[in-house]
């Protein structure tokens, strides 16, 4: 995956990107891609999830989380930076 990833983005293919990302992340439970669905909700916001509204924050949340409960140690490493944010942070 993350061969693909970069293929990607080197050509900045975002909506075929970003359709892969999801097929990966719902069809075969990978980590990464869900923790790559969160990163483009951020970065989308000056990488600051403070700055997205309610509930894209909390679909954006849900993404890490279920990257961490997966695995993906990127993801915890995330949710502790996040955290400081005081967000709440829940089980997907």
């Amino acid at each position: 995956m993350q061969k693909v990833y970069v293929y990607y983005a080197e050509r900045q293919i975002d909506e075929e990107m970003l359709n892969l990302i999801f097929l990966m992340a719902h069809k075969y439970k990978y980590n990464y891609a869900y923790f790559l669905v969160y990163c483009i909700f951020v970065e989308e916001h000056n990488n600051k999830l403070n700055n997205l509204d309610e509930q894209s924050q909390n679909l954006a949340l849900y993404y890490l989380s279920r990257s961490n409960e997966l695995g993906y140690d990127g993801a915890k490493d995330e949710l502790e930076n996040t955290a400081g944010e005081n967000t709440t942070l829940f089980k997907s």
